[in-house]
């Protein structure tokens, strides 16, 4: 497992794209350093309110905080007129980055504001020097912090002794000493999609700094004012049919580079996004929530760096996007919904991005609530490989409030792809695109792997082991699958294994100890990008019912190769001479059936090999035959046949439907009998979000634990 294990670590480390460092420097001729600032200074501060236009409005410094922020100051300050002193609301969402001048030199940047129910813009800002020091740091997780001002300060009409700084997402509560300053929410920006989907996703945002809004969608024409400092600008996650923006201000900008935000958006460093202006239709009036409305417009750079107190990008370089196209069919309805978007390449960004998307073509095509049956098709094409292709199975219960799982696998699906592709040792070939394709019912087909036998307790090499698997559908009558697995010819005497289970766990998502002897399965040999990907694409899905059988033979796999039928002490001695790209498991094989349902859990069963038969004391050797399984009773159900059920969906419109379930369209080849030889294996590089199987998988399974 060391190999595999090696290579998720791998792709889990994230895609290696990175931007340009920054050469941006403090200049104190046009620059301020929080040092010089003292209580009671004047200023101005830039943001645009409505167009593309910046607008300036007066501002008071209130103090400084000194290393309570990512080991940074803040800058205390008080809008003192304008629309927010007029209307009584506090900072808007949007208003990150927006910069502070004092006596003309820049200070710093919007960055902090209070927390909800402010009547008054108040808040705190980044300091300039720490924003462009930052650009050589990523931001590190923080705690909320209690801290004192230089002296009480007056919040909201009350005077306040403390403040409490927090991190997105921690919840504090002001009291009538403390109010609680955070970093002012970055608007993430979402057309195209129901508002209650936008809604639901908040939750999971909220923790990382931004909030969701419905907004009005990209422009239609491309904003022509240039990005200074106080525009408007925006981070494209996807463009197309589906938009997803974070929304913020231009801080400072020296030729082609820019600064702005005065926070981190995601704080994971090098990034490649793409870089757009924006127009901002004005701003909704809220005591709790104000922000301004903002428009993505077109791409004019690339966001290259995401760091502790900015984030940082390049004026007209192009970033890298990734064209994907999704159909979503519900065949009980004769609902449809295919999208086409752009999006973002980030190993952070670009899931969430395609998870609005996905989520919101599920909708259109299904229902939000209930039973669901999904069969899909995942391609991604890169340049100089054959199209990487996955086919996908899930299954929801008809008490489930959402019907969401097939999208988050579908995402899934992509994301691992785009892993292997970014993040493999071995070359980072261009995507080109995504193509979904998913059909869908509105009931469940789902069943369970009750146990599995074996017609025998003993073979010897070069016979058949005969594999009965006994399953149980939803709402239906069990019935068995049956496996022929051979034996090598040449198989040493010992104890193997045969599990069998659902395709979505793979030969690599079973527990150790399932496998005789507690030991694991020899991983295949894999030196390119092609042997990954051809690796990849073995994996099965959850409608195929896959059997593994585990002999009692071992070897050694490494990257150029592998070594099989090896005797224990040159095992042993392989793994003293301290390779650490060896790999030792025990050499197995797989067949595969397709299934008319989603299938769950699993079970195993051991056997032993044994070339000589057994024999009585007194007798000729071989004199007796090998003992059999005991006979089990009719209610066991142990020869019951698939049913006329097993055809396809059958009674999906009021017992009247037949739509298969294996739709012509999506499927894969027949599986082919075991080969003689191992092959390539397909374990499942991000295990099912149930976990892998447990060998008891229902109330009615009997254990088979040793």
């Amino acid at each position: 497992m060391r190999l595999l294990r090696t290579l998720i670590l791998i792709c889990i480390a994230g895609l290696l794209w990175s931007g340009s460092a920054g050469a941006l420097e403090f200049n104190p001729n046009t620059m301020m350093r929080v040092s010089e600032l003292r209580e009671g200074m004047k200023g101005v501060c830039k943001t645009v309110m409505k167009g593309t236009t910046p607008e300036e409005f007066p501002v008071e410094i209130m103090g400084v905080l000194e290393k309570v922020w990512n080991g940074g100051d803040i800058i205390l300050f008080r809008i003192t007129a304008g629309p927010l002193v007029d209307k009584k609301m506090g900072i808007l969402s949007g208003m990150s980055g927006s910069p502070i001048y004092v006596g003309g030199k820049l200070v710093g940047a919007i960055s902090l504001s209070f927390d909800w129910g402010m009547m008054e813009p108040m808040g705190g800002a980044t300091p300039i020097e720490q924003m462009i020091e930052s650009v050589g740091g990523i931001a590190a997780p923080q705690q909320a912090r209690l801290v004192r001002p230089p002296k009480p300060i007056t919040v909201a009409g009350r005077t306040v002794e403390e403040l409490l700084v927090a991190p997105p997402g921690v919840k504090a509560t002001p009291t009538a000493r403390t109010a609680v300053l955070r970093p002012v929410a970055t608007p993430l920006f979402v057309s195209g999609v129901r508002p209650d989907r936008i809604s639901s996703l908040n939750s999971l945002a909220e923790r990382y700094g931004f909030r969701l809004y419905p907004g009005p969608g990209q422009t239609r024409n491309p904003v022509e004012a240039p990005l200074e400092a106080g525009s408007a600008c925006g981070v494209s996650l996807c463009s197309g049919d589906v938009s997803v923006a974070f929304l913020g201000t231009v801080t400072y900008r020296e030729g082609d580079e820019i600064l702005a935000f005065g926070h981190p958006m995601m704080g994971t460093g090098p990034c490649e996004l793409p870089l757009t202006a924006a127009y901002v239709h004005g701003f909704v009036e809220s005591s709790f929530d104000p922000f301004k409305l903002t428009s993505p417009a077109q791409v004019v750079g690339a966001l290259t760096r995401d760091y502790a107190f900015a984030v940082a990008g390049q004026i007209g370089q192009q970033p890298p996007t990734i064209p994907v196209s999704a159909t979503i069919s519900n065949l009980e309805t004769g609902k449809s919904r295919r999208l086409e978007i752009q999006a973002c390449k980030d190993k952070t960004l670009t899931p969430f991005g395609l998870l609005i998307a996905l989520e919101e073509a599920t909708l259109a095509a299904g229902r939000e609530m209930g039973a669901s049956t999904w069969l899909s098709k995942v391609t991604v094409r890169a340049e100089g490989h054959k199209p990487i292709t996955r086919r996908l199975a899930s299954s929801t219960s008809a008490f489930a409030f959402y019907s969401y799982p097939g999208a988050y696998e579908l995402v899934d699906a992509v994301v691992e792809t785009l892993y292997l592709l970014g993040s493999n040792p071995w070359e980072t070939p261009q995507i080109e695109g995504v193509e979904i394709e998913t059909q869908m019912v509105n009931e469940e087909h789902s069943a369970v792997i009750l146990r599995v036998e074996t017609e025998r307790l003993t073979y010897r090499p070069g016979e058949n082991v005969e594999v009965t698997a006994v399953i149980q559908p939803l709402n239906g009558k069990r019935y068995t699958e049956r496996f022929s697995l051979p034996l090598p010819a040449d198989l040493p005497d010992g104890r193997g294994t045969v599990y069998v289970t659902s395709g979505a766990y793979g030969p690599f998502g079973l527990y150790a100890g399932s496998v005789s002897g507690g030991g694991e399965l020899l991983p295949p040999a894999i030196d390119d990008l092609p042997g990954l990907l051809e690796w990849y694409e073995t994996q099965n899905a959850a409608d195929e019912l896959v059997a593994i059988i585990a002999y009692p033979t071992s070897g050694v796999t490494f990257p150029e190769g592998q070594l099989k039928d090896l005797p224990e002490h040159v095992l042993n001695l392989l793994e003293m001479s301290g390779r650490q790209d060896q790999q030792r498991g025990m050499q197995w094989d797989k067949a595969v059936k397709h299934c008319p349902y989603v299938l769950s859990g699993g079970d195993y069963v051991e056997f032993t090999v044994q070339r000589e038969r057994w024999s009585a004391p007194g007798e000729e050797p071989g004199a007796h035959a090998p003992p059999s399984r005991p006979e089990r009773s009719p209610s066991d159900h142990r020869d019951l046949e698939p049913d006329e059920e097993l055809q396809g969906f059958v009674g999906l419109a009021r017992g009247t439907s037949t739509l298969p379930l294996r739709l012509p369209s999506l499927s894969a080849p027949s599986a082919a009998a075991v080969s003689p030889t191992p092959t390539w294996a397909t374990p499942s590089l991000r295990p099912s979000p149930r976990g892998p199987p447990p060998i008891c998988c229902a109330a009615r399974t009997r254990c088979r634990r040793k």
